[in-house]
């Protein structure tokens, strides 16, 4: 065989396996990461939610294309509503009742997510909810954490425009061509390919695959289900969140021993001209603010405090309340669990409350700040 011929088989079978791996990728799409066979599912999902109905086993769903298709379906804008991190995914509409509340949140959610939900309300309804409540990590401050806030890249340039916040000081050039390079990354991972063969070969995601995943209500009891109820607040399955302590302070051992890094990587200082900015327009146009800090483990907590590396947390928490003070904002929580009472016991792992105590801050609070009079 000649050398060239040689070269070109394995450059044909390189070409081959990358091709192939694309297309099953783009075929499962088990996270909706392009969702180019999957729009009408969000589409129904979104409207099912607004429905009043469930939804169950969503995990891996795209969560912001989901919000997305919430606002634009709905037929009636909320009273109130969160935008937050999954830390804020458990907070539900019953402390605010009779006010119509529902809950924005999504996993690792930063300032970009702020401006794309409240562009998106603003782009679709052209008004907003009278009270919004921003679940506040302190990663909100840092930019360039990840790019999953692309996919609501135009919500977020319409908010821009508005604010006449420039492009570049949102790092918002050529968002729309580093969309497509974020995913197209990923669609060529070994990592998203390997996730994608595990739900290919899962026999209840191949029987359930054309169906809908819609309940009329969230099994509160189940062990395995991750379910977004009707106001978009998340239940965790049990497996998830009644887990051991001991399991729980192990974990989260190993992870500080490996270097704690979620959303905290060059962490140098605070970029607070977009929060800011942001605040000042919703202050302008009359829109109750509310801040939540949502503490941390016990054990994490004190690995940050302890580290040079992580000050600016903590600077991040000084500056909110600051904030809140000086622009008469209510605020609730701390990133600091002893402030809150809190204990290991109460987190199922090192950033998440379990539904209990974190019903109980949202509940403690509402008492002396009841929806009817400060919302």
């Amino acid at each position: 065989m000649q050398p060239y011929s040689f070269i070109l088989i394995c450059l044909s079978s390189i070409v081959f396996l990358i091709s192939s791996t694309i297309a099953f990728n783009l075929y499962q799409d088990s996270s909706y990461i392009f969702s180019l066979f999957k729009q009408d599912q969000i589409k129904l999902f979104a409207e099912a939610i607004n429905e009043g109905k469930s939804l169950i086993n969503t995990q891996n769903m795209n969560d912001r294309l989901l919000h997305k298709n919430i606002i634009l379906t709905q037929k009636q804008i909320p009273d109130i509503i969160a935008i937050g991190s999954s830390r804020i995914m458990q907070l539900h509409s019953k402390p605010f009742e009779p006010k119509k509340f529902f809950n924005h949140g999504m996993a690792g959610a930063g300032i970009s997510d702020y401006y794309g939900i409240i562009g998106a309300y603003l782009q679709v309804h052209g008004t907003l909810p009278k009270t919004i409540v921003f679940g506040i990590d302190p990663w909100v401050f840092n930019f360039g954490t990840d790019n999953r806030f692309l996919d609501l890249e135009r919500e977020i340039f319409f908010l821009n425009q508005i604010l006449t916040l420039s492009q570049e000081s949102f790092q918002y050039n050529n968002a729309p061509f580093a969309s497509f390079l974020t995913k197209l990354k990923e669609f060529i991972s070994i990592k998203y390919t390997y996730k994608n063969f595990k739900s290919f070969l899962d026999k209840s995601f191949l029987e359930d695959r054309n169906r809908m995943e819609i309940r009329r209500n969230c099994d509160l009891s189940s062990k395995a289900a991750y379910c977004r109820e009707s106001d978009g607040s998340v239940h965790y399955p049990l497996e998830v969140t009644d887990v051991d302590n001991l399991k729980v302070t192990q974990t989260i051992k190993k992870e500080l021993l490996a270097g704690y890094n979620y959303q905290l990587k060059n962490f140098k200082q605070l970029n607070l001209s977009s929060f800011s900015l942001l605040m000042s327009f919703l202050q302008q146009h009359m829109i109750n603010i509310v801040f939540y800090l949502p503490p941390y483990h016990p054990l994490l907590f004190d690995f940050l405090s302890n580290s040079p590396k992580y000050q600016q947390v903590f600077e991040a928490e000084k500056f909110i309340r600051q904030y809140a003070k000086e622009r008469n904002i209510l605020i609730l929580g701390s990133y600091n669990p002893t402030q809150l009472n809190l204990k290991d016991t109460d987190f199922y792992d090192e950033i998440h409350l379990k539904p209990k105590p974190n019903n109980q801050i949202f509940q403690d609070f509402l008492k002396v700040h009841p929806p009817n009079k400060f919302f």
